[in-house]
């Protein structure tokens, strides 16, 4: 799956909103830049939040990411956290987070804020083992 950033200017979902929520008002804004993603050759929409560029959902899925940590070269599962009420909970994304606890020890779920520089550094030092989304959405 192809993901285009999405622009400064455009945003899924704030703090305070209701991004958290499964209403077709979280989805109708985000028609547009989806079409101009395909458009351009991209599967979907990474949605960023903020002068930082934080990452929340990919269209209408949660976002993870395995890397390794900086310090302790340990794979970690990133993944947005819930308390900004941002993004969706989703039965998914917990079954995801449940699967990897129980089954992959060696991975540590990690939820919590993260920016795109971030994603981009690790890129860099070669430490992103592999990302992916996930939803119950068919789009």
């Amino acid at each position: 799956m192809r993901l285009l950033a999405s622009k400064q200017d455009e945003t899924r979902a704030w703090p305070g909103g209701f991004g958290h929520a499964k209403v077709g008002a979280n989805y109708g804004p985000s028609f547009v830049a989806h079409g101009e993603a395909q458009q351009r050759g991209y599967d979907q929409i990474l949605w960023l939040l903020g002068p930082d560029c934080l990452v929340t959902e990919a269209g209408a899925s949660n976002f993870f990411v395995v890397m390794r940590n900086k310090e302790t070269g340990e794979e970690e599962l990133i993944t947005a956290p819930l308390e900004d009420k941002v993004i969706l909970p989703g039965v998914t994304r917990r079954s995801v987070i449940e699967l990897v606890r129980e089954r992959l020890g060696n991975v540590k779920v990690v939820e919590r804020t993260f920016g795109m520089g971030e994603l981009v550094s690790a890129w860099e030092d070669g430490r992103i083992v592999e990302a992916f989304v996930s939803g119950t959405a068919v789009s």
